[in-house]
């Protein structure tokens, strides 16, 4: 009897060491199985003494090798069309999801991308015109100039050379930065682009000064052969004299002109009247001794300044002034050097049409010759 239970507890210790030892292996549980202990509930032995040692040892191993083996690949929301970039962005495809970046013209995060106006940058060539459009921006040559507009310059344009003017046969094309404008030869009038035989209204060449049909309201004035710009005769320093024989301002595009010579650069001046009657008239001035070329209303045969235009002069030198008709009131006078380059215009509307005679004035040293219409 003591054998037995010394065997059994010898072999219980045995069994508890070995599943010490299993249970210290990680993550891994084994559930042993546990033999069988034929006792009453009370704890006593069979009458008879004897031990039932009944071992059931169902080893029941059950070995699953399952393996799942799932490659799981990204989503590309590039190509799923998953993204919020912005329409006017690239997407671009990342391990860990995706990037949006502006195209070229716009800025902004990717997800808000806002057109780029390049043209606040200046990037056409000189002269020549930026227009911004969505992403992106145009360069054109201004009108008059040719060229890449994209490189450094636009060249101008020498039209009266190429012969793509527009001026009357009649006419002399001059050419400037990017246009050019139209003279009528001498012995024509009109705006350059349509020239007609002028009308000769006065040439000074007649008797003793002064004659029918000028009428005087102050006297003055010297015909001589030393004041004349063609011919044989001009006029210097006539006081106020007017005709109303000849009409001007009736007609849209209607010229009259003159030709006047200071003997200053810095004094005298020349009033060329128009819309002429006994009492009064309008003028177009050229005044050396203000500067100036400008336009006056001459009431009662007094001085009222209208506008007027910076101008310097040449003493000795002969200028061509000539006077348009634009229509509604408005007039347009043009001041030309003796080689007919356009000096200077200027520009006054009176606000009502007031056709009328012509007249001269000038003082302190100005000469006066061929009147035309």
């Amino acid at each position: 009897m003591k054998t037995k239970n010394t065997f059994r507890i010898i072999a219980i210790s045995l069994l508890l060491i070995w599943l010490a030892q299993l249970g210290s292996c990680a993550n891994t549980t084994i559930v042993p199985g546990v033999p069988d202990s034929d006792s009453d509930s009370d704890g006593d032995s069979d009458s008879d003494g004897d031990t039932d040692s009944d071992t059931d040892s169902d080893s029941d191993t059950d070995t699953d090798s399952d393996t799942d083996s799932d490659s799981d690949t990204s989503v590309d929301e590039c190509e799923e069309e998953l993204d919020d970039c912005d329409d006017n962005a690239t997407c671009t495809d990342l391990p860990d999801g995706f990037e949006c970046e502006c195209n070229s013209g716009y800025d902004g995060d990717g997800l808000i991308c806002d057109d780029i106006d390049e043209c606040l940058t200046t990037p056409c060539a000189t002269n020549a015109e930026c227009t911004n459009t969505d992403g992106d921006y145009d360069c054109a040559c201004l009108t008059g100039y040719d060229g890449d507009p994209y490189s450094t310059i636009c060249d101008d344009i020498d039209e009266c050379s190429l012969g793509t003017d527009l001026c009357d046969v009649n006419a002399t094309c001059t050419n400037t930065d990017g246009d050019y404008y139209c003279t009528c030869n001498s012995g024509y009038s009109g705006d350059g682009f349509t020239c007609v035989v002028s009308s000769l209204l006065e040439d000074f060449e007649t008797g003793t000064w002064p004659w029918s049909p000028w009428v005087t309201v102050d006297t003055g004035g010297t015909v001589s052969s030393s004041y004349a710009h063609d011919g044989s005769r001009g006029i210097f320093n006539p006081g106020w004299h007017y005709r109303t024989d000849v009409t001007f301002g009736t007609t849209t595009g209607q010229t009259l002109s003159v030709w006047a010579r200071p003997d200053s650069g810095t004094s005298g001046r020349f009033y060329f009247g128009f819309s002429a009657s006994s009492s009064g008239c309008r003028s177009i001035i050229l005044a050396p001794n203000t500067t100036q070329f400008f336009f006056q209303t001459n009431t009662s045969w007094g001085y009222t300044a209208q506008t007027s235009v910076s101008q310097s002069y040449t003493g000795g030198t002969w200028y061509y002034i000539e006077l348009e008709y634009m229509g509604g009131g408005q007039y347009q006078g043009r001041l030309y050097s003796s080689t007919m380059t356009l000096l200077n215009t200027v520009t006054h509307n009176f606000g009502t049409a007031s056709p009328g005679g012509i007249a001269i004035r000038a003082f302190n040293g100005v000469s006066i010759d061929s009147i035309s219409m």
